[in-house]
C-alpha cells in the first residue's frame, strides 16, 4: 500500500510540475486537458495486462527471497512504476490545465485554484467509496477499471466539445499581469520568506499528511478488519 502511495503521489507531483513548465504557454488549456484525458484512459486500462504479467515473476522472486526483503519490495516499486506511474504523471497534469483556465490571471489564482482543488478533491472521496464499496464488489476489478475508463473517455470527449465553444486565451485578451493593487501580493511574500521557504514548507506539509494516512490506514484496518 505504501508502495503504491508513494508512486501514485509522486506521479502526480511529477505531472504537475511538468505542467507548471508549460501551462502558461497554452492558448488552449481545456483542449490540452482533453487529451491528456483521453490518454489517462488508456493507460489506466495498460494494467489490467501488466498486472497478469507482472504478478507471476513477483511470485517467484517470493519464492526465492521470501515474502519480506529488499529485492522483493525493489521489485513491487518498479512494478508500481511501470503499472500506475505513466497514468500518475498524466493525471497530475490535468489539475493545473483547468486552473490555467479558471483563472486565467494573477487576481484570480488564489480563489479558483482553490475552487478546483475543492472540486478535485471531493470527486476523488466520491470515487474512493464508489469503488471499494460498490464497484469492486460488483464489477471486479476489470470492471471497474473498464468503467472508470468509460468515465474518462466521456469526460475527455465533453472536453473537445466544450473546447470548440471557448476563445483562445491569448486570442481574448484575457492573459494580463496581476494588479498591483491585488490583496496578494506574490511579490512581497517571496521577498519575506522566499520560494524556497514556501516549498519546503509545503513539501513538509505533504509529508506529514502521507505519513498519517499510511499511519492511519495501519491503525484502522486493525479496527474495521478490512481492506474497504
Amino acid at each position: 500500500t505504501s508502495i503504491v502511495l508513494a508512486v501514485f503521489m509522486g506521479g502526480l507531483g511529477i505531472g504537475s510540475w511538468l505542467a507548471a513548465r508549460f501551462a502558461d504557454r497554452l492558448a488552449r488549456p481545456i483542449r490540452t486537458f482533453a487529451l491528456v484525458e483521453l490518454a489517462v484512459v488508456a493507460l489506466v486500462l495498460a494494467p489490467l495486462w501488466e498486472v497478469q504479467q507482472m504478478e507471476g515473476l513477483l511470485r517467484h522472486l517470493a519464492s526465492w527471497y521470501g515474502p519480506v526483503s529488499p529485492v522483493l519490495d525493489l521489485a513491487r516499486l518498479v512494478a508500481s512504476v511501470i503499472a500506475i506511474g505513466p497514468a500518475a504523471i498524466l493525471m497530475g497534469v490535468g489539475l493545473p490545465l483547468i486552473v490555467k483556465k479558471l483563472a486565467p490571471s494573477e487576481e484570480l489564482l488564489g480563489r479558483r485554484m482553490a475552487t478546483a482543488y475543492a472540486a478535485n478533491s471531493l470527486g476523488g472521496v466520491c470515487g474512493t467509496l464508489l469503488a471499494g464499496f460498490f464497484l469492486i464488489e460488483t464489477l471486479g476489478l476489470r470492471g471497474t477499471c473498464l468503467t472508470a475508463g468509460i468515465l474518462g473517455a466521456i469526460v475527455g470527449t465533453v472536453a473537445l466539445w466544450l473546447d470548440r465553444y471557448s476563445e483562445p486565451l491569448r486570442q481574448a485578451g484575457v492573459v494580463r499581469r496581476a494588479s498591483t493593487n491585488a490583496g496578494f501580493n506574490r511579490r512581497t511574500v517571496q521577498a519575506r520568506f522566499g520560494p524556497t521557504w514556501i516549498l519546503a514548507a509545503a513539501a513538509a506539509s505533504g509529508f506529514c499528511g502521507l505519513g498519517y494516512e499510511a499511519i492511519w490506514y495501519r491503525v484502522l484496518s486493525v479496527l474495521t478488519l478490512n481492506t474497504t
